[in-house]
């Protein structure tokens, strides 16, 4: 389950990804989601993604490049 803090970020990720992919269909880099949020850690990042993963909220590869995908259907109750 997420932290509370874990949360927090997990919103600014689906936000960035939702205007990154409006189709939610690519699986982004994580590197792109650490340049637009300069200001928290990449690991804390990757931590939230991997527990996003564990909760059935995102689809996560952790070969090189890590890459995400959130689920649509967990994230917005199966509305865009």
């Amino acid at each position: 389950m997420l932290t509370s803090s874990e949360g927090a970020i997990w919103k600014q990720v689906v936000e960035i990804y939702q205007q990154w992919d409006t189709s939610w269909q690519k699986p982004m880099p994580i590197e792109d989601v650490a340049s637009r949020l300069p200001a928290i850690d990449s690991a804390m990042i990757r931590d939230t993604l991997v527990h996003a993963a564990a909760d059935h909220l995102a689809e996560v590869d952790v070969s090189d490049p890590f890459t995400f995908k959130p689920i649509q259907d967990r994230v917005t109750g199966g509305t865009q």
